[in-house]
């Protein structure tokens, strides 16, 4: 290597320690107008989001408490939000998960090590995958999902938003 070709990449190593240290220099100043602009707007938006939980939960309440109301039809929409109730997703119920775990065995052993956990107990997500006959077999039952209270906006983009600015915060203050 000639003398020439290394006063070069000597140079071009200071240029971009040059460059990088520049670079870091605008992202401590950056982090210090975040933290600045976090800490002003943090305790606002907290506020703002508890009395948003606070106001849902009232509301979630009528609905309970107003429950006669939303027979005929089961919700309804108002200012934005679908109010009411549902039907809740179906519940896998086991009264004797040992005694489900030695039916698995006993019925599906080529399928223990996905139906059946470490521990030795059954695996619900696994086990939803079944159809109704094989869990009937296996000593398993699908409860009907129970009702309940519907209180949702019809347009979710502030919530995503939201939440996508708190993990943000969050995730910044951990850091």
């Amino acid at each position: 290597m000639t003398a020439k070709t290394l006063e070069s990449i000597e140079t071009l190593a200071g240029d971009l320690a040059d460059k990088r240290e520049r670079l870091a220099e605008a992202v401590r100043a950056a982090q210090v107008e975040i933290d600045a602009v976090r800490s002003r707007v943090m305790p606002r938006l907290r506020r703002r989001i508890a009395a948003v939980a606070t106001a849902e939960t009232a509301l979630r309440k009528a609905v309970i408490d107003g429950a006669e109301h939303f027979v005929k039809p089961r919700t309804r929409v108002f200012h934005g939000f679908r109010v009411g109730w549902r039907k809740g997703k179906p519940v896998l119920v086991m009264s004797d998960p040992e005694k489900v775990v030695e039916l698995i065995d006993k019925h599906l052993a080529n399928q223990v090590d996905t139906l059946i956990a470490e521990t030795r107990k059954p695996v619900k997500s696994a086990l939803a995958q079944l159809d109704a006959r094989t869990l009937k077999k296996i000593g398993v039952r699908i409860s009907d999902g129970v009702d309940e209270p519907v209180v949702e906006p019809t347009d979710r983009d502030i919530e995503g938003l939201t939440k996508a600015l708190l993990a943000s915060m969050n995730e910044n203050a951990k850091a």
